[in-house]
Order: structure tokens, then sequence, then C-alpha cells
């Protein structure tokens, strides 16, 4: 391989890895935004369901109900749309992170993570049962605001 050659994979090599880390900010931020709006959306229709007008009509605290689980489940929907492209990012700055090792350039960044950290497969299997115990805990306190709805009805 000429010395121009290598010049020019080291430059798109870079380029790529500039456009992954990009790409996997953006998204992962937009996920977290958005979150950050539909579940205090949601939360906040939760509360208004205990206010007094709305509490004396079950079929009241009901569409709340639909409308609250709408708005998160639109959340997750999106979450686990984009999360793909999340992951895929990573993966491949990684790669090519190995690639400019092996072309002698000393990238440490995500070596230094994978050698500190050993466990981050049961991280990422952590962190599949907090977002499921998430969803599960929103279904549950609305199933149980709604049988309180029409137990007291």
């Amino acid at each position: 391989m000429t010395p121009g050659h290598a010049e020019k994979q080291v430059d798109v090599l870079l380029a790529e890895y500039q456009a992954c880390n990009s790409t996997r900010d953006h998204y992962d931020g937009t996920i977290w935004l958005i979150g950050s709006i539909f579940v205090a959306t949601s939360l906040t229709i939760f509360a208004t369901s205990f206010l007094d007008p709305v509490e004396q009509n079950p079929w009241n605290v009901t569409f709340l109900g639909v409308v609250s689980l709408g708005v998160f489940f639109m959340w997750v929907g999106y979450e686990l749309s984009v999360r793909p492209f999340v992951k895929a990012a990573i993966k491949r700055a990684w790669e090519i992170e190995d690639e400019l090792r092996k072309l002698d350039y000393p990238v440490l960044m995500h070596a230094r993570i994978r050698e500190t950290n050993q466990t981050l497969p049961r991280k990422i299997l952590r962190g599949k049962y907090l977002f499921t115990t998430l969803i599960l805990m929103v279904l549950v306190v609305w199933v149980l605001r709604l049988l309180l709805a029409w137990h007291y009805f």
C-alpha cells in the first residue's frame, strides 16, 4: 500500500468514525429528549386523573388512561425503532478503532472502556430488564388506577 493511499484510508476512517459518533449522539439524545417530554406528559395525565372533576366519572379516568398510555407507548415505539441505529453506530465506531490500531494509530477510548468494563453484556441485559420493568410499572399503575376509579363509581 502506498503512503498516499494509507493516508486517504485513514482520512476516510476518521470521517466515518466522526459520522458514527455524531449519529449515535443524535439518535441517543433524541430518544431521551422525546422520552423526557413524553414520560413527563404521561405522568402529568396520570396525576390529572386524581382531580375531583375527573375522578367523579370513571369514563374520564379511562379516557385519560388511554391517552396517557398512548403517549407513553409512542415514546417506547420510537425508542425501539431508533435504538438499532445507535447500536450499529457504536459497533461500527469500535470496528473503525480496531482498523486504526492495525494501522498503528493509538485509538484508546473504547479499548480502555472495554478493558475496564468486562461486564458490558450484563449491563446491556440489565438495561433491557430496566426498560421492561418501566413498561410493566406504567401498565400496572394504570390498571390499578382504573380499577380504583371503577370500584368507587
